[in-house]
């Protein structure tokens, strides 16, 4: 018999889950959802978060030493790095403005829980914060900015010593090893966790909160079409290539990678369009197509932002400019740290909702349509990565 997927797992438990909701909401079975059902998902969010610092620390450390090694290659691994930064930025804009726009979590019946959001914080404040005065305590309150910055200093430190440092280098890779085995292993309760979550969210506030994910679906979908318009603007106006022809040459890359939802496994499809396709070389095209598939997760970006945005907007809080800027940066260091990741919303996301302060019981709710959205995603991921190549091709040759 066939073993089922984490994410075939996690679909049935969501079902399941929205059933014992049910039930237990119509038969006000309260001493089942507080001793039984709640204590679960309390222990599956408190392992999370207890990953989550270390988690993005050391992630992002080994994502800026890898790219320092590469950046030897000077001008390919510049003009690549500037391309992927902008197309991450610019999806996680997409996201929140979408979700935004939209709402998909607007209308539903009540706040979960009465949450209501903290202070919020004034741009200068957010500025003068990001800046820790105790390493530790940022670390131990959960501070994710300021975890941010410290890794990105050490990271680029590491890399500015070079082989001084090199044994530092490994040992937060190993590090990496270690702690994506943790997660994995967090991530085999997932499915339980799941059921125990949405079974609380539906007992408390009914079949009313299901009807939202149509929506959230329908905007990550619509931002990933915008996505795509994007990477044919920057095929058309620095490629010079006619972006029909374009998305007609990579169609393979996207069918396969919305079926396999793994941009390493279609990578070397990927590379047989870019070469023999857009004529890219061999070296722009194993460079920029690897370093994308490791760090490249525009699609990420599209669902981790618009889903934060959705999950404030179930909670029934107003988030300011300040809040969305720091879910557009967050989610896009979350979609570049989650790229190995399995399982890679539930954990990453809350990165995301620390940041602004929101709670992370609502993941359940994304969860469970998680397999469906990261289809859609990883088909973005692998379209910005091949037209990463023709942007960095088309660069080559001019100062040729």
């Amino acid at each position: 018999m066939k073993k089922l997927s984490l994410s075939t797992k996690i679909f049935i438990s969501l079902v399941l889950g929205i059933g014992l909701g049910v039930v237990i909401q119509q038969f006000q079975l309260g001493f089942i959802l507080e001793n039984v059902i709640q204590p679960i998902g309390t222990i599956f969010l408190s392992l999370l978060k207890m990953i989550i610092v270390p988690l993005v620390f050391t992630t992002l450390i080994a994502s800026i030493t890898n790219v320092g090694d590469m950046s030897k290659l000077g001008f390919l691994g510049k003009k690549t790095l500037i391309y992927y930064i902008c197309t991450t930025l610019i999806a996680a804009v997409i996201g929140v403005v979408l979700a935004t726009l939209i709402g998909p979590g607007k209308g539903v019946a009540a706040p979960i829980d009465g949450f209501v959001l903290g202070e919020q914080a004034t741009f200068a404040s957010l500025i003068i914060g990001l800046v820790p005065t105790n390493i530790f305590q940022a670390f131990a309150e959960g501070n994710m900015l300021q975890v941010v910055i410290v890794a990105i200093f050490v990271g680029v430190a590491i890399t500015l010593l070079g082989d001084e440092a090199k044994k530092v280098k490994e040992f937060n890779n190993q590090c990496v090893s270690i702690i994506y085995k943790i997660v994995e292993m967090i991530m085999k309760v997932a499915p339980v966790a799941v059921f125990a979550l949405i079974s609380d969210v539906i007992a408390s506030n009914g079949l009313s909160i299901i009807g939202t994910l149509a929506k959230l679906i329908a905007v990550i979908v619509i931002g990933c079409l915008l996505q795509l318009i994007v990477y044919g603007v920057s095929v058309k106006v620095f490629g010079k290539q006619n972006p029909f022809k374009f998305y007609k040459t990579i169609l393979p890359a996207q069918i396969f990678s919305f079926t396999t939802a793994s941009s390493a496994a279609t990578l070397p499809i990927s590379m047989k369009c870019a070469k023999e396709g857009l004529g890219a070389s061999d070296t722009v095209a194993n460079f920029v197509l690897n370093l994308g598939s490791t760090i490249n997760m525009d699609g990420g970006a599209i669902y981790q932002s618009a889903c934060a945005v959705f999950i404030a907007q179930i909670y029934g809080v107003d988030l300011g400019i300040t809040q969305l800027c720091i879910i557009v940066v967050t989610a896009s260091l979350a979609s570049v740290g989650a790229a190995a990741i399995p399982g890679t919303v539930i954990v990453m996301m809350t990165m995301v909702l620390s940041s602004v302060g929101l709670p992370l019981e609502a993941i359940a709710l994304i969860a469970g349509i998680d397999r469906i959205l990261d289809m859609c995603t990883t088909s973005v991921n692998v379209s910005g990565d091949i037209a990463a190549c023709t942007f960095v091709s088309a660069m080559e040759s001019k100062i040729e």
